[in-house]
């Protein structure tokens, strides 16, 4: 880990002499103006590049090989932009927007910062609200409404969960059940309340035949989601945990 900041800590000098010497040069201190230099560092010079081809590849959510390949998702060339940003003096904050990381100047005395959206995967591109609207259209169509809030800073978190989620995604779809429960543990160390994560925990035992940590997190979850249904009627997907949970009983209660 320690080489991985070291680099991060070169690669930010190194960007901030190119800043440095554009101003010198140009005159042109403005922000628009020195965040244009700091793409062209890291995204010419350094030839970071979003990775179309193997956009599932679990490498492009990992920092450290993002870094080796300089390749990665939109999350993660999001956190190099943030923490090379960030030692040449820029603050860039995380923009946690659906279907598409981003990045955002916060807003400064004369406010124009706060305008400036950044895509680290199409090469520091800037967007307007017209292209931030296109780009949800392409991602989710119409399940979430456009608002100036999904452009709002996300906090660490959720960059964390983000990241995490997005690895759970990959390791089930390639059936890598203990590297998805690995991640999963990881999710309710940040969210030890997510419902939805006990319950992939108990699916995801299940499937590696352990068979007492499936029975556990299964029947915890149940408990827990019938308690904030109250009154209604138990939903299919309780039902359908509650069919995995009964046969568990029997072979569990021999292990004791």
């Amino acid at each position: 880990a320690a080489a991985y900041v070291s680099r991060l800590d070169a690669m930010g000098e190194a960007a901030g002499r190119h800043i440095e010497r554009h101003v010198e040069q140009t005159g042109d201190y403005s922000l628009i103006s020195r965040i244009k230099r700091f793409n062209q560092y890291l995204f010419t010079d350094e030839r970071f590049v979003g990775n179309r081809d193997r956009y599932e590849d679990p490498r492009n959510s990992c920092l450290n090989e993002v870094l080796d390949r300089r390749t990665g998702i939109p999350i993660t060339l999001s956190l190099v932009y943030m923490e090379v940003g960030r030692r040449t003096g820029l603050r860039v904050d995380g923009v946690n927007f659906p279907g598409h990381f981003l990045v955002r100047v916060p807003e400064q005395g004369d406010g124009v910062a706060g305008r400036l959206i950044i895509d680290p995967f199409h090469a520091g591109a800037l967007l307007s609200e017209r292209d931030c609207r296109r780009l949800l259209q392409k991602h989710v169509g119409t399940e979430v409404a456009f608002s100036k809030s999904l452009l709002a800073p996300a906090t660490r978190a959720q960059i964390v969960v983000r990241m995490l989620l997005n690895l759970k995604r990959l390791y089930v779809h390639m059936r890598s059940f203990p590297q998805a429960r690995d991640a999963t543990e990881l999710l309710l160390a940040v969210t030890p309340s997510a419902l939805s994560e006990l319950r992939d925990r108990g699916l995801l035992a299940y499937h590696l035949n352990d068979l007492t940590s499936a029975l556990r997190d299964l029947q915890t979850y149940l408990k827990l989601a019938s308690m904030g249904e109250m009154d209604k009627e138990p939903p299919a997907e309780h039902l359908q945990i509650w069919e995995h949970v009964k046969p568990l009983r029997r072979p569990v209660a021999t292990l004791n």
